[in-house]
Order: structure tokens, then sequence, then C-alpha cells
């Protein structure tokens, strides 16, 4: 994850599709072109229900890694607004930021290595419990130095002074 913006009074974060949203495009289009030579090669019966099955298996993967998860945290108007845009369009929550416990990480243990997401977890509210932020897990320390950046920005104290002329 990226910080765009941090300052005492915002704080918002970008996550970007893993790296293997960019290998599974170019699979697609490796894929798509070497049946598209097997159809001026070779049978039909055989190429042309492989290459849908092929282009809909990796369409529907490809779909669903590349997104981009956009989280803004504003002290003024006290809001949490997570939004997440996709192929499919755009998708928009926003919580109370006074309902906001802290950020920690969401681990899955598989047969590559581990890999990470972004959570929050709501103290209060009608929402309270722990939400996943980004879609996609990560490898590497991102979300855990995302997860960081939050838990400092939200324990930094409030300068409730007014300003001075």
């Amino acid at each position: 994850m990226k910080v765009l913006r941090n300052t005492p009074e915002h704080l918002v974060l970008r996550a970007l599709p893993p790296v293997e949203g960019i290998w599974l495009t170019l699979l697609l289009v490796v894929m798509i072109g070497s049946f598209v030579l097997a159809l001026f090669q070779g049978p039909y019966d055989v190429a042309i229900p492989a290459l849908a099955l092929i282009i809909a298996f990796l369409g529907y993967h490809f779909v669903r890694l590349v997104n981009i998860d956009l989280i803004a945290f504003d002290r003024e108007a006290n809001t949490l607004e997570i939004s997440k845009y996709s192929l499919l369009g755009r998708e928009r929550v926003q919580h109370p930021l006074s309902d906001l416990g802290h950020a920690t990480v969401d681990t899955r243990h598989a047969l590559f290595p581990k890999r990470q997401r972004l959570a929050l977890v709501l103290d209060e509210g009608m929402d309270a419990g722990k939400h996943i932020i980004t879609r996609n897990h990560y490898v590497g320390q991102g979300a855990a130095a995302a997860a960081a950046v939050v838990n400092d920005w939200l324990s930094q104290p409030i300068d409730s002074r007014p300003p001075q002329a």
C-alpha cells in the first residue's frame, strides 16, 4: 500500500493490483495468441472449446485481481471512507472515524509465501468488528507497514486550539 497523504487532519492510502494481475494479463495475451495460431493450423473441434475455456478462466481472475482500493481518514469530518474501484464499477463505504479502534493485518498461509492484507477493527457502531480492506493478499510487509502507518496516525494527539493570528 502506498501513502498518498499523511497530515494530522488527513490520511489517504492506496492499494494497487498485485503483480499477479500483471502476469495474468500477459498470460491471457499469450494464451489467446497461441490458440489463434492453433486455429489456423490444427483441428477446430479442440482449439475453439479450449480457447473459450482459457479466456473464461483467465478473464474471471483478471477482473477479480485488477482493482484499486483507496482508504481515506478525515479527522475534520470524522469520516473513514473506503473506496474500491474495479472493472465492474465502484463501491464506497463510510464509517465514523470515532468508531475505528485500530488497524491490523489479515494473514493467509498457503503453499506459497505468507500473504497479508490490511484490516480495520471498528470498536463501536453498527458495523463493529474486523473489516478486510484490500481484496487481494500481498506478499511482503506492505500490509503490516500500512497498519503501522494507520495506527501511528490514530495515536497522534489532536491539537484543538484555535489558530493564532
